[in-house]
């Protein structure tokens, strides 16, 4: 019924019993009847608890008595009305609150991603930075040895003149470590 005036409440079992149609009808509501009551029950107690979220129906309750409640607005007195609200606005909060915390874990998880991005390249930029220094090193120390290698020569070749012996002795080393030089 769309409204109160072509609602008739049924005062005496006697008369479901008699009334085949009537029984037929309200075992089909049954089911709404039970929410209903269900309804009316959980909002007396919302009110008396002063008004507490905890008391607010959640899930598939909540669903059922929404579904019900649009087909059967005209049941509905003030308080029911009130505490179908209240559960409603306070899944939609709940809803929300869970959206912000999806999108602040996903913007975490992005910054996550690009911390590691940076860490990975400073990382690879290491390694690479000590290859070039482990290759400079190399070159250094071969230079190194090339410089001590012509120095030998030099001197080999300063010492023979007065000390023909150690000159041999050093361009004999200097031949030993590079054959091209002497």
């Amino acid at each position: 019924p769309v409204d109160r005036e072509r609602t008739v409440e049924v005062a005496h079992e006697a008369l479901i019993g008699a009334w085949p149609r009537l029984q037929r009808w309200l075992s089909e509501d049954r089911a709404g009847l039970r929410i209903h009551r269900q309804l009316t029950a959980a909002s007396s107690a919302w009110i008396n608890a002063g008004c507490d979220d905890g008391d607010l129906l959640r899930g598939l309750r909540l669903g059922a008595t929404e579904d019900w409640a649009a087909r059967n607005a005209a049941d509905l007195n003030d308080p029911e009305r009130q505490f179908l609200e209240a559960s409603v606005e306070h899944r939609r909060q709940e809803e929300q609150r869970e959206i912000d915390r999806q999108t602040a874990l996903r913007r975490q998880n992005r910054k996550l991603r690009r911390i590691a991005v940076i860490l990975g390249v400073v990382a690879i930029l290491a390694v690479l930075a000590g290859l070039v220094a482990i290759q400079q090193r190399a070159k250094a120390a071969d230079k190194a040895f090339d410089a001590e290698t012509a120095r030998l020569a030099s001197s080999a070749a300063q010492l023979v003149p007065t000390k023909s012996r150690v000159a041999l002795l050093l361009a004999a080393e200097a031949h030993r470590r590079d054959p091209s030089v002497v």
